[in-house]
């Protein structure tokens, strides 16, 4: 968004004859990428992304569009502060400043509240000043000036003064009285996320820097362009010991950031606590094992494979009872199923595998089936026992903790911290997983932060409810695939499977191996999918008749 409005008011500070036309040719290419969604220009693809990744109201982008066109043309004369702030704050809060505020405080973790809202509208109003400042000679040769017109006629300062470019007494007084209002804003704007200390410190570093061009504007004259004169070295020393400051932060917080689920967050370890570094393993990981039979897996699907794959894992207490066996001895019999599928989906290359271990209805079932569910996830959950974790895999699990016995948790937050730099795919097990139990946690965390002032309500959208579920970087899944022949859901995923494909096998889940997860994909594969639309065939068609 910063990078955005720099190149727009860049564009209409240029004094160049065709900038309203350049501004409008901008604006042009700015529509047509949020329309596709991305775009070539890297400022207006970074935006575009913005927009799309954190659900960012648009609406009042044209307004600002439209500013910037007048700013172009003819900025107005402003005949007081008030006039000021709200012609700036429209070309500064396209998006709203308390929306901003909201993101930074998700994106972080802390809640941002109206304070932080109003610290940010604070600095934006000493970055407009300074800038001002610092164009007040070029803008006075396009006969213009972006300060309040009394402010000048107080101090005895005409354009024709400004456009000589000198340091008169009186230009002198009006510097040294305006950069006294900007540090005043910047004071007002340093106590933004003060309960955050790694993002405290990089705001801070951003108000250092906004106070070296103030003093530099202090002690020369008013010019235009560039950020010379704020003295490089001086510069360079800031950013680097705020970067430093940063990093010590974010080190110290790193475990108050990742809490395990359901826990309460810990209180930030002491500043010399030492930070142990992840342990990683010394050789890279195995390929998966060879399937028995020699099968490989399909080719030619391309782009057709899915990028998230979840299974409902049906049936293995009627394979027992087919063989005269205790239902548990079902669940045993499962584990060769998964370990297959989990290395069919790592030869296909599907980057997300989400498997229904335990629901939060399962615990209805007889006490013995139970402790053999939990033992057996305790069992495949556990790197040092369960061959998978010797591969490419990283563990992710979502569920509630609460009634799970301790040593399955252990083992859960053990692999995914010994898994968490994996790439190849990601595994998640849900564990005592209900999706009702996950929308009603994710309400109530979210209700309270509305009710607490963190969220404003007009910011609720479907991307900000996400992330108030259990594993909010989860994508949503495009295969769902379910084993022994009942075709129902059960209470999974229904947030993320809102639009996935469906497939039901007959197959009971000890008799699966990785060849039906294939043949899944493949029925998946050959599938059209129109997310309400019309789909690409009937879309054609539509055109093909007008």
């Amino acid at each position: 968004m910063y990078g955005h409005g720099r190149v727009l008011d860049d564009l209409s500070d240029s004094g160049r004859a065709d900038a309203a036309e350049r501004i409008d040719a901008w604006v042009r290419a700015m529509e047509e990428d949020l329309a596709r969604g991305t775009g070539t220009d890297p400022v207006r693809r970074a935006l575009t992304h913005a927009v799309t990744t954190w659900d960012l109201p648009t609406g009042q982008l044209p307004a600002s569009f439209a500013t910037y066109r007048r700013d172009a043309a003819e900025r107005p004369g402003f005949t007081s502060w008030e006039q000021w702030h709200a012609y700036w704050h429209a070309l500064s809060f396209p998006v709203g400043v308390t929306r901003l505020a909201t993101l930074l405080g998700e994106a972080t973790g802390t809640r941002l509240g109206p304070r932080d809202a109003e610290a940010l509208r604070r600095w934006t109003d000493a970055f407009n000043l300074v800038d001002a400042l610092r164009d007040l000679r070029q803008d006075a040769h396009l006969g213009r000036v972006a300060l309040p017109l009394p402010v000048l006629a107080a101090h005895g300062v005409t354009l024709a003064d400004l456009r000589t470019g000198r340091r008169t007494p009186q230009l002198h007084a009006l510097v040294r009285e305006l950069a006294v209002t900007a540090h005043g804003w910047l004071d007002d704007a340093d106590g933004l996320a003060d309960r955050h200390p790694a993002l405290a410190a990089s705001w801070r570093t951003l108000i250092r820097l906004q106070r070296l061009q103030l003093r530099a504007l202090e002690r020369g004259r008013p010019r235009s362009g560039g950020r010379r004169g704020t003295g490089r070295l001086r510069r360079a020393l800031v950013l680097h010991t705020g970067r430093l400051h940063a990093a010590l932060n974010w080190r110290r917080l790193g475990a108050v950031l990742t809490p395990p689920q359901g826990a309460p967050v810990p209180a930030p370890p002491p500043p010399l606590t030492p930070v142990v570094p992840r342990p990683r393993p010394a050789e890279p990981p195995l390929p998966p094992r060879p399937h028995a039979g020699g099968a490989r897996p399909p080719a030619g699907l391309g782009d057709r494979v899915p990028r998230h794959v979840a299974i409902i894992m049906d049936g293995n207490g009627r394979w027992a009872a087919e063989r005269g066996l205790p239902r548990p001895r079902g669940h045993a019999a499962g584990q060769s199923a998964l370990r297959d599928v989990v290395y069919g989906a790592l030869e296909l290359g599907i980057p997300h595998l989400t498997l229904y271990g335990l629901s939060t209805e399962n615990w209805k079932r007889p006490a013995a089936e139970v402790e053999e569910i939990l033992r057996l996830l305790g069992e495949g959950a556990d790197a040092d026992r369960e061959e998978v974790f010797a591969r490419d895999v990283r563990l992710w699990w979502s569920g509630l903790p609460e009634g799970l016995p301790a040593g399955l948790l252990d083992a859960l937050e053990s692999t995914v911290r010994r898994t968490a730099h994996r790439r190849g795919l990601t595994l998640t097990l849900c564990v005592n997983y209900g999706g009702r139990a996950e929308i009603t946690a994710a309400a109530r965390k979210l209700a309270g932060d509305v009710a607490g002032g963190g969220v404003h309500p007009s910011a609720v959208t479907a991307p900000l409810f996400a992330r108030y579920l259990h594993r909010p970087a989860l994508p949503d899944v495009d295969l769902l695939i379910r084993t022994g022949g009942d075709h129902r859901l059960s209470n999974f995923l229904p947030w993320q499977a809102a639009y996935a494909e469906l497939v039901f096998l007959d197959t009971l889940w000890p008799d699966l191996d990785r060849t039906g997860l294939w043949r899944a994909v493949e029925t998946y594969a050959r599938r059209e999918r129109r997310f309400g639309g019309l789909g690409e065939a009937a879309a054609q068609g539509r055109i093909e008749s007008t």
